[in-house]
């Protein structure tokens, strides 16, 4: 079953998407609240695919193990569930429209240090 197990390499990436779209949208628009906006919408569509994948995958796993599904579940504590379920609800409300805040906030300062103002083109 080794084509169930996660991908570890993924965990680092997955809280670095909000921060990157925050700072995307803000950019883009010059404000702050539109990376707010943008990183709680991702958040709740993301935590919600993650939900359904992780509790999927935790179901599949304990059917094909044929020793029962609430067997299997109890065995192993319930882990993917509780993975799931800390997606649904920290992850997307309340983890990414503030990481997508703070992207969009570091990204409209970060965009400014490129820019010439007036004064420092004529030197």
């Amino acid at each position: 079953m080794g084509f169930l197990a996660p991908d570890l390499s993924a965990l680092f990436f997955i809280p670095l998407l909000p921060f990157v779209a925050g700072a995307i949208s803000a950019v883009s628009s010059g404000k702050v609240f539109v990376g707010s906006r943008v990183g709680f919408w991702s958040g709740m569509i993301g935590s919600l695919c993650g939900f359904f994948l992780l509790a999927a995958n935790e179901y599949l796993r304990a059917w094909l193990s044929g020793v029962g599904i609430f067997v299997f579940m109890d065995a192993n504590e319930y882990g993917s569930l509780v993975l799931a379920m800390f997606a649904l609800i920290l992850y997307g409300p309340i983890f990414c429209p503030i990481a997508a805040t703070i992207g969009g906030w570091v990204g409209i300062h970060l965009d400014k240090t490129g820019r010439l103002t007036p004064a420092s083109a004529r030197l």
